[in-house]
This record gives structure tokens, C-alpha cells and sequence, in this order.
């Protein structure tokens, strides 16, 4: 993810000129606002295997076994409406 963010933001203007040319924003506002919180987007979430960390839930009942499982949630997908050349 850290490797994507640094490919963006080297081709941070090509891709602002796109994602103009595709939604109708000025270049500016999609290079200091989508550019921008792609890249910031992806290196925080980048960050997040470092910051997790075990712990369980606080438990008043005496005797009573507690315990946190993580799981992954699923796969998870996206449905990007595309442009017709028709």
C-alpha cells in the first residue's frame, strides 16, 4: 500500500488530469483534494498492522473467561459505473 501511495503521488498531476477529465472537476481541486486523500487514505491504512495489538474486554462477573477474536470480516467488492463508447 505504501508502494501504491508513492506511485500516485509520483504521477500525482497525470492523475489528477484524468480524474478531471472523467468526473468534470477542476484539475486543482482533484489534485489537492482526491489525489491528496487517496494518497493520505492509503498510507494511513498502510500503518494499521503495526497497530494492532491483543486485549480483552473488562469483566466485572468473578470466574467468567472473556476473550477478543479477530477475524477477518470477508472479501469485500466494488462496482465502479464505467463509461459506454456505444
Amino acid at each position: 500500500m505504501l508502494t501504491l501511495a508513492a506511485a500516485i503521488e509520483q504521477h500525482a498531476d497525470e492523475i489528477a488530469q484524468i480524474e478531471s477529465l472523467d468526473n468534470g472537476k477542476p484539475v486543482g481541486l482533484a489534485r489537492y483534494v482526491d489525489v491528496a486523500g487517496t494518497i493520505a487514505h492509503l498510507r494511513y491504512f498502510a500503518g494499521w498492522p503495526t497497530k494492532i495489538e491483543g486485549g480483552v474486554l473488562p469483566v466485572t462477573a468473578p470466574n467468567m473467561l472473556c476473550y477478543t477474536r479477530r477475524e477477518p470480516v470477508g472479501v469485500c467488492a466494488q462496482i465502479i459505473p464505467g463509461t459506454s463508447l456505444c
